[in-house]
């Protein structure tokens, strides 16, 4: 039974969470500064056109299915409500208003997905209230709400978040199923699984997980039925929604296999850029590296990690040595997640780690009360060494999140600076440059946009095109030749930017930081070559900079350099102007 005072500390908890995922998430809008986001919004825009269906189709985008249908829904509901208070006419006007002003397509999305990291706290609450005992539920729910990578990765609208939240849920019903045997709580925990592994695959570990646990447990016996017949169910419930929200997993899950390259000894050299299909090289800057086996080390002993890392290993051990169950299976889920992810071709990275984060937290939790037995005040200093240090890089994240943004306060500067119609260089994607300054394209270099984006995989149907051109044509300011390096792999030597008549070349740190140092550095020398004779060129000179610093701005450092050409442009200032 919950008493009063649990449900009084559940629910600070939860209103903590949601308060630290939900502040800042209005960064950067109205503008579209992140890679991700606006695949999922257009996915659910184009089910709501009737023109569903993947809208990539990747090898590394397989799978992520679910969260395009929430949004859907949530959507069609802002539709609704728009069109009842007149700010839009009709499906058409609604497409337009994302492209011209997406701001609160993303906010709807991304309170979305902070409601979900809150609600996976409370979740773990759950689960750790059946697992372990109520003092260490309440102090797992706490770590979660202020993990720093779940409450970072919470601000965007993804399916990593979504998934730890249904993985949890599904690990909640079935200790409830533990506890008091019911079909309806072993098929919902499956289903839950299925949810989860259909938004993001690696959440496979955590349905092993409830697997194992089940082949482990007395709850069948005392539910009249056979462990295999158990199994089925759980696994059943799970294959029904992976059908329904990602059959392609079973269809083309043999493509994963592709994560494994460089293990199964299929190691290619470093692909070149082949302007036709540069798919594989922008892959090699972005999400893949040379596999290695320790990779995943520098994030669990890192300062983000390293306080609820001690509280687990010693969670970890206390459970080895008493044999408690959970706690061998919690740390069981977290090491062979982190072995699959060390495996893989894929960049180390902490979203990756989401599904099993929940278990880490618990782990630590176990770890705290082990550590401080019934002595109140060394619990409470414990949790506050585990908890302070991300708590106070939270409300600066967050703080920071609401500051002006660095590529704002740059095109400010280009648009106050620069004439209209003048020749750039910038830092960016193929058809999106959201790492450097949002500046409007001159029809031209919009074409060129265009261009792009239908020779790109993704399937943006021909009426979003056409909208797009609409859009971007219409929006304030002045515009520019725009050029981009996309990820810096589309450089030349300089001195072609001073023939072919730039006026300015504009590099965000989001791009050169990758050539700085490490593999890319080698493997992609000339893209090396070019970001630092930039510094030292005579015919480049850095005329405007303006960087994130935490409490005062956000976003990458922006640096624009003057091309001193000989056609005809005119001058411009000749010394460096710093940010605000």
């Amino acid at each position: 039974m919950i008493t009063q005072n649990t449900r009084t500390h559940i629910a600070a908890i939860a209103l903590v969470a949601l308060a630290v995922r939900v502040w800042g998430t209005n960064f950067g809008l109205p503008y579209d500064f992140t890679a991700d986001e606006p695949h999922q919004i257009v996915q659910a825009l184009k089910i709501g056109a009737g023109e569903g269906g993947p809208l990539v189709q990747m090898w590394h985008t397989i799978g992520k299915g679910g969260l395009d249908y929430l949004l859907f829904i949530e959507y069609g509901v802002l539709f609704c409500v728009l069109w009842l208070f007149g700010k839009v006419q009709s499906a058409q006007d609604f497409a337009f208003l994302y492209l011209s002003d997406p701001s609160v397509f993303y906010q709807v999305g991304r309170i979305t997905i902070a409601s979900m990291g809150a609600l996976t706290c409370i979740a773990v609450y759950g689960v750790g209230r059946r697992m372990f005992a109520r003092r260490t539920a309440l102090f797992a729910a706490l770590i979660g709400a202020l993990a720093l990578d779940h409450v970072t990765n919470s601000h965007l609208i993804n399916v990593h978040i979504p998934m730890a939240c249904a993985l949890w849920l599904a690990v909640w019903c079935y200790v409830e199923y533990e506890h008091r045997p019911r079909s309806a709580l072993l098929w919902a925990s499956g289903a839950l699984a299925g949810i989860a592994i259909s938004l993001a695959y690696n959440a496979v570990v955590g349905l092993a997980m409830l697997a194992v646990a089940l082949l482990t447990s007395s709850a069948p016996a005392r539910h009249g039925l056979h462990r295999r017949t158990a199994l089925l169910r759980l696994l059943g419930g799970g294959l029904v929604t992976v059908l329904l929200l990602a059959p392609e997993l079973l269809t083309s899950g043999a493509a994963l296999l592709e994560n494994f390259r460089q293990v199964l000894g299929d190691s290619a050299a470093t692909p070149a850029l082949d302007h036709d299909s540069p798919r594989a090289a922008i892959d090699a800057v972005t999400i893949l590296r040379a596999q290695g086996w320790s990779e995943y080390l520098p994030i669990l002993l890192g300062w983000r990690y390293l306080p609820v890392t001690l509280a687990a290993l010693a969670g970890g051990v206390a459970g080895i040595l008493r044999r408690e169950r959970w706690t061998l299976l919690l740390t069981g889920g977290i090491v062979v997640l982190v072995m699959l992810l060390s495996a893989s071709d894929r960049g180390a990275s902490e979203r990756y780690m989401l599904p099993m984060t929940p278990a880490f937290w618990l782990v630590a939790a176990r770890g705290v009360t082990a550590l401080s037995g019934r002595r109140a005040w060394l619990a409470a200093l414990l949790m506050v060494a585990v908890t302070a240090p991300n708590a106070y890089h939270i409300i600066r994240m967050d703080y920071t999140l609401t500051r002006p943004d660095s590529r704002v306060l740059a095109k400010q500067w280009i648009e106050s600076h620069v004439p209209a119609g003048a020749r750039l260089l910038v830092d960016g994607m193929r058809f999106r440059y959201i790492q450097s300054p949002p500046l409007k394209p001159a029809p031209a270099a919009l074409e060129r946009q265009i261009a792009a984006l239908q020779g790109s995989e993704l399937k943006y149907p021909k009426r979003f095109i056409e909208l797009y051109r609409s859009a971007k044509s219409s929006l304030p300011g002045p515009a520019y030749d725009l050029y981009s390096t996309m990820y810096g792999l589309e450089v030349r030597e300089l001195d072609y930017y001073v023939s072919a008549c730039f006026d300015y070349i504009i590099t965000s740190s989001d791009i050169t930081d990758r050539y700085a140092a490490g593999p890319l550095r080698v493997q992609y020398a000339q893209t090396a070559r070019f970001y630092d004779a930039l510094r030292t060129h005579p015919a480049f000179r850095e005329v405007y900079r303006a960087s994130g610093e935490p409490w005062r701005t956000t976003g990458p450092t922006i640096t624009v350099y003057r091309v001193a050409s000989a056609c005809g442009s005119p001058a411009q200032p000749a010394t460096v102007t710093p940010s605000p």
